[in-house]
């Protein structure tokens, strides 16, 4: 896949393409549905596939305070295009002068000048352009004057009957619930960030932490978590069964919110490294403990729990 960082110096290889447009926040189910369309259009008419959207998210933009937001980093949303088979991804920088783009101006200048689209996809509840009055309508009404196709993908319901969106995963992650997070996803839940250097408390405890800052990423419930991590600049690129805790450590009357990871049998220094961590289930809720002595024997307690749940035949569709 192929990253166009200027939509105004596109190769011609990537034009008379099959677009599909989107902020594909978490790149979920729904999301694929959307890609997944595309990809079939684009394949039948031998036609490469090129997804358009959008950097920073718009609501950040918008609101440039807003914290604990996103489901997916860049690089995170670049792997999922790529293992969905996407040709080129053209993130458009979302700043002052784009977010007055009108909507007949967007479509007629980029997907129709620019790109010169043969097909544009997008979901049914995708908006776009000043004032977000773009939508389903005005592009069904614009491909006819300007001779693209246009599909609308409709929103794709879960088992439940719960419709698949970034804000329904922002709503699991709060309450805690990964497993319809990852069910949602179609993929295990995943955070990145750099190791910072601690209290070494975990250490004195006999459970040595790495501590992450979580950033922008989506706000999860506080409490202890079975997670899978690897060191991003491993070559082997190992995945590494261990605990994390997600708060603001009240039994040390701690302040700041991390992510407190602990690998199990693992010794080495990871300060400064690059971690990606996966989530499998939510253990417990994060409490106050009376003493050092009631956290570690608590801390014991989560790692059996852990070791037993991700020794498991991983099936993220199964309720556990």
């Amino acid at each position: 896949m192929r990253i166009l960082r200027s939509y105004q110096s596109l190769p011609k290889k990537a034009q008379h393409s099959v677009v599909a447009v989107g902020n594909f926040d978490g790149v979920h189910l729904g999301h694929q549905k959307i890609i997944d369309t595309a990809k079939r259009i684009s394949d039948s008419i031998n036609a490469p596939l090129l997804v358009l959207t959008f950097e920073p998210h718009p609501r950040l933009f918008f609101d440039p305070g807003l914290s604990s937001f996103l489901l997916t980093t860049f690089d995170t949303k670049k792997a999922c295009f790529e293992n969905l088979s996407v040709d080129y991804l053209c993130p458009l920088t979302f700043d002052k002068a784009f977010s007055n783009i009108d909507a007949k101006t967007f479509v007629k200048k980029i997907i129709v000048d620019l790109l010169k689209a043969r097909y544009v996809v997008t979901g049914s509840d995708f908006f776009f352009g000043k004032g977000r009055r773009g939508g389903k309508d005005l592009l069904t009404d614009l491909s006819e004057k300007y001779s693209f196709d246009y599909i609308c993908v409709n929103r794709l319901r879960d088992r439940h009957g719960i419709i698949y969106s970034s804000s329904s995963i922002r709503d699991f992650l709060k309450q805690g619930n990964i497993i319809r997070t990852n069910q949602s996803l179609g993929r295990y839940w995943e955070v990145a960030g750099r190791v910072l250097k601690g209290a070494k408390r975990g250490k004195t405890l006999g459970y040595p932490t790495a501590n992450l800052k979580l950033g922008n990423h989506a706000k999860m419930a506080f409490g202890v978590y079975a997670i899978k991590g690897k060191v991003l600049a491993d070559p082997q690129k190992r995945w590494i069964s261990g605990i994390a805790n997600i708060g603001s450590r009240p039994t040390f009357s701690g302040n700041k919110i991390l992510l407190e990871v602990h690998f199990f049998n693992f010794s080495k220094d990871l300060y400064s490294q690059l971690l990606s961590i996966q989530f499998f289930a939510f253990l417990r809720k994060e409490k106050k403990f009376k003493n050092s002595n009631t956290l570690v024997n608590q801390i014991s307690r989560d790692i059996e729990k852990a070791k037993k749940i991700l020794k498991r035949p991983q099936n993220i569709f199964i309720d556990r």
